[in-house]
């Protein structure tokens, strides 16, 4: 659940359904093979998306451009990119952190 109690968009528990894992994808990585191209996606994937801050630039972006459409409303704007940026930070931090993603 979000910080702050605040539930999910559209009411969702979010996360994993009942935090079991993937079974198909446990059978996966128990291959050495396929689980040595799964690490190397994962880890292309968290460089163009966290490690290079691509995704909170394009956050910063998207926020340039809404701040010329007619209507925009700056407080609510600024609250939901500061939630969101704050879920890019923490994201990327606990990412950092995997072994997969420090692993070459």
């Amino acid at each position: 659940m979000p910080a702050g109690g605040q539930g999910f968009p559209g009411g969702g528990r979010g996360g994993p359904r009942g935090m079991g894992g993937n079974k198909l994808k446990e059978r996966f990585l128990g291959s050495t093979a396929f689980k040595t191209r799964y690490e190397d996606a994962y880890r292309d994937m968290y460089q163009k998306i966290y490690g290079n801050a691509a995704a909170l630039n394009a956050l910063e972006s998207a926020l340039k451009v809404l701040a010329t459409v007619d209507g925009y409303d700056e407080q609510a704007t600024s609250s939901e990119a500061d939630r969101l940026r704050t879920l890019l930070q923490q994201r990327s931090a606990y990412l950092a952190t995997r072994d997969v993603t420090r692993t070459s």
